[in-house]
Order: C-alpha cells, then structure tokens, then sequence
C-alpha cells in the first residue's frame, strides 16, 4: 500500500493528529509510544511515497527498539513543530 502524499503534506497531517490528541489530554510519553506503534505499522505495510520517506523507512527498518523510539519522538516533534508553524 502506497500513501501518495508530499513530505510536507504528510508532516502537516501528521501535526494536525498529534494536536486533536494534545488537545484531549493525551501525554508526551502517550502520544510518542503512539508514534512508535504507528511507524511499525506503516514499515511493514505501507511503501514510501518520496524520497523522504524512504529514508525514515530505511533507518526505521535498520535501528533497534530504542532507536526507533527516539526516531518517533523526533518525528512527532517534527510535524507538530510543522503543524505550529502553520497556524
């Protein structure tokens, strides 16, 4: 399965989720172990649409548990930062 959204689009989407569930309360530790379900999920059942999601898959696919803790964490940030930005 194939999700064809730009990376900007998809940080944007992404922000967008991460403040519905800031805004009913949800932890940094909640949203974040979230992050880190969902990016195990996508990994194994979703191919990359650009450039730069093929680059999260391939360090995704490549780190440890814990690495790809910190890399959800990173990316939750990110598009959250992204979403902010935006307002």
């Amino acid at each position: 399965m194939e999700i064809d959204v730009s990376w900007n689009g998809w940080k944007k989407m992404l922000g967008r989720a991460v403040d519905a569930v800031e805004s009913i309360g949800a932890s940094e530790d909640t949203i974040d172990s979230a992050a880190y379900h969902v990016g195990n999920f996508l990994s194994k059942n979703v191919d990359p649409a650009n450039r730069e999601q093929c680059l999260l898959k391939e360090m995704w696919d490549e780190a440890g548990s814990q690495e790809r803790r910190v890399i959800a964490s990173v990316v939750v940030r990110l598009a959250d930062k992204e979403d902010r930005g935006n307002l």
